[in-house]
This record gives C-alpha cells, sequence and structure tokens, in this order.
C-alpha cells in the first residue's frame, strides 16, 4: 500500500459497512481466507451465526416478521460482536491511515459506529470534516455519510444554507448525504462536494414507489448545489448509490425505474466517471443466473461549471484493498479512488 500520489487532488469514496457487514464477508470468504487469524474467526463466527439463525427459524413467519432487524444477519451475537468487533477496527484503520497518506478528499458512507475514530485516524490536524445526523434503521440519529479535506488543500466556504440549524423534522435529515463547498487553495477554484448514502430497493424489483427516496436524496443534493449564490466551478457527488448502471434483464420499465436517479444527475448536467468496477456485494444479484452477488453501487458524478475537470481512475488493484477479502477490507464495498485536475 505505499504509494504517493501527487497529481491534482486525489479523492477517496468508501462504504465502510458496519460490523454486521463484515461478519457478512466473514461468512461467505473466511473459509478460503490464507490469514490463520481471519480463518479462525471465521470458524467461530459461523457456529454462533448457525445456532442464532436457527433459534430465529423456530419462530412462527408473523415473529420473524416483526423481529426481522434482529436476525443475526443484521444483530451479531454479544460473541461474536466480541471477535470481530476489534479485528474490523484494525483492518478499517488500515484503511484510514492508507486514505491518510494518499488522499486530499475521502467520502465516507455508513459510518454510523465510527465517525470518532474516523476523526482520530485521519486527524483533525490534517484533516477537516463535514457530516449531518440522519435516522438509521434502528432509529438512531447517527453520521452516515461524510467528507473530509486536507486542510493544507481546501478551506471551507461557508454559506446561507450551511448555517441554517436543522430540526428532526427537517427534509435534509432524511437523506443520508454531507455536503460541503471548499476552495481549492492553490488555484482558488470553488468545489461543490457531496458524500451520497442513497436509499436502496430490492434491486431486482424497482417500483415507482421503493426508488422513490433515492430519487429525493439525489435531488437534495441538487437543490443544495442550485442555492448557492456562486455557481461552482467543480461540482462532484460520489459514494453509494445502491442502484446499479448496468441492465440486469430485459424488462425496460425495470431498467428505466433503477435508472431515474442517474438520470436526475444527468438532467442536470452530471456526467458519470465510468469505472466498470465491481465495488459491492448484494445478496439479490447473488440470485441471478451465474451471479456472484458482486455489482456496481457505488458511483462518482462530476459537473463542470466555471471550470473544467479531468477525472483519471486509480485502479483499484493498484491499492491492493479488494472486494470480498476480509483480510484486507472490512467492509461489503471497496474504495473508488481518483484524480482530479481542474483547468
Amino acid at each position: 500500500m505505499e504509494t504517493n500520489l501527487k497529481a491534482g487532488f486525489t479523492v477517496a469514496t468508501y462504504n465502510i459497512g458496519q460490523v454486521f457487514d463484515f461478519q457478512d464477508v466473514l461468512l461467505r470468504h473466511g473459509a478460503q481466507a490464507v490469514d490463520p487469524t481471519i480463518h479462525a474467526i471465521y470458524e467461530a463466527v459461523k457456529v454462533e451465526y448457525d445456532t442464532a439463525a436457527a433459534a430465529f427459524h423456530e419462530m412462527s413467519e408473523e415473529e420473524q416478521r416483526k423481529k426481522f432487524w434482529d436476525h443475526p444477519r443484521f444483530k451479531p451475537t454479544a460473541e461474536t460482536l466480541k471477535l470481530i468487533s476489534p479485528i474490523r477496527k484494525d483492518k478499517l484503520q488500515n484503511v484510514y491511515d492508507f486514505m491518510h497518506k494518499n488522499c486530499d478528499l475521502i467520502l465516507l458512507q455508513e459510518v454510523v459506529d465510527g465517525v470518532d475514530m474516523a476523526e482520530e485516524v485521519l486527524g483533525q490536524e490534517k484533516f477537516a470534516f463535514a457530516y449531518n445526523m440522519t435516522q438509521e434503521w434502528n432509529k438512531l440519529w447517527v453520521a452516515d455519510s461524510v467528507v473530509a479535506w486536507n486542510k493544507e488543500k481546501f478551506v471551507k466556504v461557508e454559506t446561507p444554507n450551511d448555517a441554517l440549524p436543522m430540526s428532526q423534522s427537517d427534509e435534509r435529515t432524511k437523506t443520508k448525504s454531507a455536503i460541503v463547498r471548499l476552495q481549492e487553495i492553490a488555484s482558488g477554484r470553488f468545489i461543490d462536494i457531496a458524500s451520497i448514502h442513497a436509499p436502496g430497493y430490492p434491486i431486482k424489483n424497482p417500483t415507482v414507489q421503493n426508488v422513490a427516496n433515492g430519487e429525493k436524496s439525489i435531488q437534495l443534493i441538487l437543490d443544495v448545489f442550485n442555492t448557492r449564490l456562486t455557481p461552482a466551478d467543480i461540482s462532484l457527488i460520489a459514494g453509494d448509490f445502491n442502484s446499479l448502471s448496468a441492465r440486469i434483464d430485459s424488462d425496460e420499465v425495470k431498467h428505466d425505474l433503477s435508472q431515474r436517479r442517474f438520470q436526475l444527475l444527468k438532467d442536470s448536467g452530471f456526467q458519470a466517471v465510468e469505472h466498470h468496477q465491481m465495488t459491492a456485494y448484494n445478496a439479490d444479484i447473488a440470485t441471478l443466473k451465474e451471479g456472484n452477488g458482486n455489482c456496481d453501487l457505488d458511483h462518482i458524478y462530476v459537473k463542470n461549471g466555471l471550470a473544467s475537470a479531468r477525472v483519471d481512475l486509480l485502479l483499484q488493484e493498484n491499492f491492493n484493498i479488494p472486494l470480498n477479502d476480509p483480510s484486507l477490507n472490512p467492509s461489503d464495498h471497496r474504495p473508488l479512488f481518483f484524480n482530479v485536475t481542474i483547468s
């Protein structure tokens, strides 16, 4: 992981996942782990999971529906948490350390149990942070999406909307995003940044109703960008969009519904940065013919405003933070890295 990236400024976007996601990665790939520690933890976790899952499925179907979020997929046992929490933290710290050395902008998602750690490891002396509190599925108010920037390269530009207080009923709290305007010190250019964690939907069965919250999340970001009194030189929206860029079946209506959140961006002048990389695992995709569950849920969109930006993707293989490897990556997503040069 020893690399030094100098061209333009370097951005990382990464859904770090939650502790139950690391459990899922372990259960799917721990048996093949070369690292003997990971393999041993996998064996212990599998016993815990199988026992808890069997107990859950002994309940009636009605009780299972009522206690859906108590399934061990989402609520690991106390013993499992004891086993995996320290090693997940260690793996996550390794990723943060790499980003600290090599990135100028860091966009994180699903940081629901680790914003303090992100601030600690990335270092508040070097990085500043922006995030909002949003309501998680378990009703807790947490920081989900985060933007961190190198204070030697950027300064935050305070805008009128940033100063507005948000109540818990504010629409802006319903989108898991972090939005900030930065000014690049070297060029003086203004950059609008959003880290997004869009709501998902049953990936094989999109409907007008279940894709709507994802569209709303995009629109709320666009509304903030559009209220700026001075247009940005460049706008970037990146993160976990929870939707595929590729077609997965021949149903035109379903495909169009799955693309609506992306179409909103395109209609507003944003362009996708095509990366053609599998960035996440999705269980529904795994049920498709010849599907292994790997898919592209994470995306980068750029809008050239008053200036032009060149975006160069940095190939994942160069950074050795692969998908589906619990020895190196504690999440069910993997990071995307890219350089941005403004002219």
